[in-house]
């Protein structure tokens, strides 16, 4: 019994020993776990070891490393080595006071730091100078920019930033030094609106361009403007301007021996309107400009001989081009020899895909051999050539003769595709991703983008930090002759990166659960580049933040398993906005409105908001409102999910008929379940819409309907535009389903299907940056009390409510028409339209969007469209128009003045010939 207790006694000791020995002797326990914690997992051999000036070195690096000390120190107690550090303190506000002419988003901006950043004084510093020199380039030198942090705990900073404007400096003089009285003259007329306007960078490059566009307008063709230089008053208050004018001579044309072209057409293709800028001698400069025209059309021995005439004490220089066309040459054959595999036909075949032309130019020639080589680089003809090309010509010189010697060189395959040291996936997965196969031709293009390709398969498996380690010139390894190649593939792939832990920053008034809900990944998942930016799409789209930044604290690391940071910029979640406008649809219509919300509430993401829009119509002068009230519920059932209720009281005038003004009255409540899928595709259930609706006649007051209509079903949008107000490219999709009837509290006899869909697409045009937009929209609408008539005779006389029916006409439909013109209130049978049965329409909106100048634009439009109700009939069943417009871009969209063109007018009925719209948006 002794035994065995001295033996377990023994035992005992020496696994105390055990343990003691495998102690760590660094305490780092005085250290944040969330950053020292994946540090000693990924480091174990350091902490273990014992202390040495290396180990504790390196301790440090790592730590500092981070990013999150600000100071770190080890002291050394009975052998213990304590690790302390002072970590950064975070930004948890940040306040502006005294700015006035400068926005506090683009103060900012310029601060370039943000809520939920480390507070370190010399990133501090840096961003008040910023914000001094955003001052200085508004004109404001004068501004001082003073820093006071306030601390109001051991992490947690306050940033007040104190801005005193002064007195901007204004520009009291510009001044042009030339030896021309009259130009400088004319110039000061032309930026003389500069004056006492502040002296800012934006300011000074509106007068160079001023003078630039008088140089176009006037062809002085090889004018430059040097300068500013700048004097001031003592204060600084005042700036005076001097530019230096040169080569400022203003250029006439005059022709001779031109017989193909017209004088006014070659001053047309010289497009002397041009931003581009001529160099000394602009006269030898357009008679080489003016050959190559020539010999684009096939006048291959051009020859122009030219002459200047300079005016005495003028700026005006005469020049004088005299052209002998010759004859125009037309390609009679193209005959290939040299080194070549195939048969001449074959090269000639290729050859002439790429020219394209009938006649003869040497320049489509070499584009056409330069298209060539790469055609047969691509299929793995590395070494193709062109040794020579000789042209002879008739006698007459109208036929042509290409003679073309080609060195088409070895063919280069692809002996081998490898990845040395790749484990996550096998060689042939990556082969078939990649497309490249050994024995195949060598094709340079799919090397290139190959390596994208397999960078996008890697990170898109949770690969975050794989690298390709071999450029292009490293990738592909030739054989000595040329005839062959290995392409391999070095890759460090890293480590497949897990969500093991999620840490918010910055959010002071948003409960995080909020912020976790609009997440694409959760604790657990594989983390990919997709998530990542999603996630940060659905924050951003919440409008609650500024600023969304998602990274994970281990980058860079061989850990797996990491915590995800996320910082956020808290934005006001207080919202008031008011506006004035004006638009044409009744005549001239004078709108204003107001609203106020509030995103945020206790830091849930709710939201209310109220919002009040007056139109004034003025011939008649009624007062149109409607009055919106919202509430946002942001989190039901699932993520994403979210209910929405909207209270909405309206009158407003919808159309203009024969009988009068015709006057809608609705009070209407509306509860919506919206989720958002991806971030292209959206559905919006409407759980419950109930309206309450009056109709009638404005003067003399005459009813029209009375109607109660509740109604449920889903919308579904695809959303792949560029920008949702000033769209460039993509399309947009949607289709609503609505059904109504008398169990949803709808009116005795209102029961109908209701069905819209349209598409809108953008297509971007290289001619003169063009925007080419299109709209193809349509419905369909049954009214299903009919199907139980044979059942029901009572329900005979039933339509679908008028308000639901298909109407055309207006700016967001048929430009050039009134408001709900088509079909009109009566057939031309002289039959009331309406619904009874089923209706349809179908619409038609196309326009070219051509840029002016700056944020103006131009458009060109035709809008047709059709509305069809069974039992009606009309003369014109198919209306449409055609017109022109001009638009000035803002952030939030355009504002439009268009007229369109009725292409088929009904004089039966007094047609108007068309209509203006002033408006703001567009489709």
């Amino acid at each position: 019994m002794k035994k065995r207790l001295f033996l377990t006694i023994l035992i005992l000791l020496a696994f105390s020993i055990a343990t003691h020995a495998k102690e760590s002797l660094y305490d780092i326990s005085k250290l944040p776990p969330k950053i020292v914690s994946p540090i000693s997992k990924a480091y174990p051999e350091l902490f273990d070891s014992q202390p040495t000036p290396e180990n504790i070195d390196k301790i440090l690096s790592i730590l500092y490393g981070t990013g999150e000390f600000e100071t770190l120190k080890i002291i050394e107690t009975k052998g213990l080595f304590h690790i302390i550090g002072t970590s950064f303190k975070t930004i948890t506000n940040i306040r502006i006071t005294g700015e006035n002419r400068i926005s506090e988003s683009d103060i900012i901006n310029a601060f370039g730091i943000s809520v939920g950043e480390k507070f370190i004084f010399q990133n501090i510093y840096e961003g008040a100078q910023r914000i001094k020199e955003l001052y200085g380039k508004r004109g404001y030198f004068n501004a001082e920019v003073s820093i006071e942090p306030q601390v109001i705990s051991d992490n947690k900073v306050y940033v007040n930033i104190l801005i005193q404007e002064n007195t901007p400096c204004l520009i009291k003089k510009i001044d042009f030094l030339t030896n021309y009285d009259d130009l400088k003259s004319d110039i000061l007329k032309k930026t003389k609106s500069f004056l006492n306007k502040p002296l800012t960078e934006e300011a000074i490059l509106d007068i160079e361009n001023r003078v630039k566009e008088f140089f176009i307008e006037n062809r002085i063709l090889s004018g430059s403007i040097q300068g500013p230089l700048f004097e001031y008053n003592t204060e600084k208050t005042e700036a005076y301007v001097t530019y230096t004018l040169e080569n400022t001579s203003q250029y006439l044309f005059f022709f001779d021996g031109n017989k193909y072209f017209s004088d006014s057409e070659l001053t047309s293709k010289l497009d002397m309107d041009s931003r581009v800028q001529f160099g000394s001698n602009p006269t030898a400069e357009i008679a080489s400009k003016l050959e190559k025209i020539y010999r684009s059309y096939g006048f291959a021995h051009i020859s122009i001989k030219y002459r200047e005439v300079n005016q005495r004490q003028s700026f005006l220089r005469k020049s004088y081009f005299t052209i002998q066309e010759g004859q125009r040459s037309y390609v009679k054959k193209i005959i290939f020899k040299g080194k070549l595999s195939r048969d001449p036909s074959f090269y000639t075949k290729i050859f002439k895909e790429f020219y394209n032309s009938s006649i003869y130019d040497l320049e489509r020639v070499q584009i056409a051999q330069d298209a060539m080589i790469e055609w047969f680089q691509d299929r793995g003809f590395l070494k193709t050539k062109f040794l020579s090309v000789q042209t002879n010509f008739s006698k007459d010189q109208k036929e042509a003769e290409i003679e073309l010697f080609l060195d088409e060189g070895p063919q280069t395959t692809i002996r081998s595709v490898q990845f040395p040291g790749v484990k996550a996936f096998s060689a042939d997965q990556l082969k078939n991703l990649i497309d490249l196969q050994e024995s195949a031709p060598l094709n340079l293009k799919s090397v290139e983008t190959s390596t994208q390709k397999i960078s996008n398969f890697y990170h898109s498996q949770g690969y975050l930090d794989m690298e390709m380690k071999s450029d292009l010139t490293k990738l592909i390894k030739y054989s000595s002759d040329n005839t062959s190649a290995d392409i391999i593939y070095e890759i460090y792939e890293g480590p497949k990166i897990y969500v093991q832990k999620i840490v918010v920053e910055g959010n002071q008034k948003t409960k995080e659960y909020v912020i976790l809900n609009e997440l694409e990944f959760d604790i657990g998942d594989v983390l990919t580049p997709q998530k990542i930016s999603d996630s940060q799409y659905h924050l951003q789209k919440t409008g609650l933040f500024s600023q969304v930044d998602i990274s994970t604290l281990e980058k860079g690391t061989n850990i797996e398993k990491r915590t995800v940071l996320i910082r956020i910029s808290e934005r006001n979640p207080g919202l008031f906005n008011i506006g004035l406008g004006v638009n044409t649809e009744f005549n001239f219509t004078i709108r204003g409105y107001a609203g106020v919300g509030y995103n945020n509430i206790g830091g849930t993401a709710r939201g209310m908001s109220a919002r009040l829009e007056l139109d004034r119509v003025a011939d008649i002068n009624f007062i149109d409102h409607t009055l919106t009230l919202g509430y946002l519920e942001p989190i039901l059932f699932y993520k994403r999910v979210q209910g929405r209720v909207t209270l909405i009281n309206s009158r407003e005038v919808i159309s203009r008929e024969t009988e009068g003004v015709r006057i809608l009255e609705s009070n209407s409540a509306n509860f919506l379940i919206e989720k958002d899928f991806t971030r292209a595709f959206k559905l919006t259930w409407v759980l419950y819409a109930l309206s309450t609706n009056n109709e009638y006649y404005l003067s003399p007051h005459k009813p029209i309907e009375r109607v109660n209509i509740g109604s449920i079903g889903p919308i579904f949008e695809f959303d792949k535009r560029d920008h949702p107000f000033v769209t460039r490219k993509g399309y947009y999709m949607r289709l609503a389903i609505e059904y109504s009837h008398p169990d949803l509290a709808s009116s005795h006899g209102v029961h109908y299907l209701r069905n819209t869909a349209q598409i809108n697409t953008y297509v971007p045009i290289r001619l003169l940056d063009t925007v080419w937009a299109t709209q193809l929209g349509g419905g369909y609408l049954k009214n299903t009390e009919q199907i139980r008539t044979v059942r029901s005779p009572d329900k005979v006389g039933s339509s679908v409510p008028d308000i639901k029916t298909f109407k055309l006409g207006g700016r967001d439909t048929l430009r050039g028409y009134a408001p709900n013109e088509v079909p009109g209130t009566l057939d031309k049978n002289g039959n009331a339209v309406n619904v009874t049965d089923n209706s349809y329409y179908y619409l038609v909106k196309t326009e070219f969007r051509v840029p002016l100048y700056k944020q103006f634009e131009s458009v060109f439009f035709y809008d047709g469209g059709l509305v069809y109700n069974r039992g009606n009939e009309f003369k014109y069943p198919y209306r449409d128009s055609a017109g022109v417009g001009f638009r000035y871009q803002t952030p939030v969209g355009p504002l439009s003045l268009e007229y369109g063109f009725k292409l088929e007018r009904n004089r039966d009925l007094d047609e108007s010939a068309g209509r203006f719209h002033l408006s703001f948006g567009t489709f």
